[in-house]
């Protein structure tokens, strides 16, 4: 029988996103997110790259993006100012 283990499960995830980012301490924590799944991370993020069924569910600022050139060149814009 197979059985998934995940070392970073939580209560409604089975990779708990959000604290796999806390593992790893940053100025700027960025998530690029595509799915319900991933609302806990977008949450807590200070910047967020959202599309599909994310856009839904997304109740703060957030860049579209359908690839990730477009994530390159926002994140360029945003860091030359």
């Amino acid at each position: 029988m197979l059985q998934v283990n995940s070392a970073f499960e939580g209560d409604t995830d089975l990779v708990a996103k959000v604290q796999v980012m806390g593992q790893y301490p940053a100025d700027e924590q960025i998530a690029i997110r595509d799915s319900l799944t991933d609302l806990n991370i977008a949450l807590k993020a200070l910047v967020v790259f959202a599309r599909d069924r994310l856009l839904d569910y997304q109740h703060k600022t957030y860049f579209p993006w359908n690839d990730f050139f477009d994530v390159r060149q926002q994140l360029s814009q945003m860091w030359q100012g």
